[in-house]
């Protein structure tokens, strides 16, 4: 097997430059490693690469003998020891869970409420209070110029009427 680079160029079992159509090169860092795709090849039965159930090249692929007579009992092992001893804590975890997170959400709502209700009460109400206090001084304050402007409008009305009138020092 030579290796140029990250990658293997040939294989005992593969003729120069065909190593692509009989073997995976698995690149990155497993430079250099090639499976063969031919079971002979690969020096036994088990699990091997290729000839899955899609037929990928890169797909690993159990005999049917090895899954019914080593995989499945320890799957179905697997399997009654989860429904004997798990689902009992697995549900009373979740059930606790859910009762947690309903305690959190009112007392995440409760706290809201007393912040909302402190916040109006410190807050906003009396900048509210302030804020009727303030629209009623600036509405006497212009009402206040508004009565002097027009008083002093009045008085100069007078006066004007004194000076430029037939009997006024001002008169032309």
């Amino acid at each position: 097997m030579a290796t140029s680079g990250n990658r293997v160029t040939s294989h005992e079992s593969c003729s120069p430059g065909a190593w692509r159509n009989c073997c995976i090169d698995f690149g990155g860092d497993f430079a250099g490693w090639l499976v063969s795709r031919n079971p002979a090849n690969r020096g036994g039965a088990g699990i091997g690469w290729g000839g899955g159930a899609t037929g990928h090249p890169k797909e690993p692929s159990i005999e049917p003998d090895r899954r019914q007579v080593q995989v499945k009992p320890l799957y179905d092992r697997y399997q009654r020891d989860i429904e004997l001893h798990l689902w009992e804590p697995i549900n009373r975890f979740w059930a606790e869970c859910y009762e947690a997170c309903k305690a959190a959400s009112k007392q995440r709502a409760s706290n809201q409420a007393e912040n909302r209700r402190l916040f109006q009460q410190k807050i906003y109400m009396p900048w509210k209070v302030r804020q009727v206090e303030e629209m009623q001084r600036l509405q006497a304050a212009a009402l206040h110029h508004k009565t002097t402007d027009c008083h002093i409008r009045k008085r100069w009305k007078t006066a004007k009427r004194f000076l430029y009138g037939p009997r006024g020092p001002w008169y032309t």
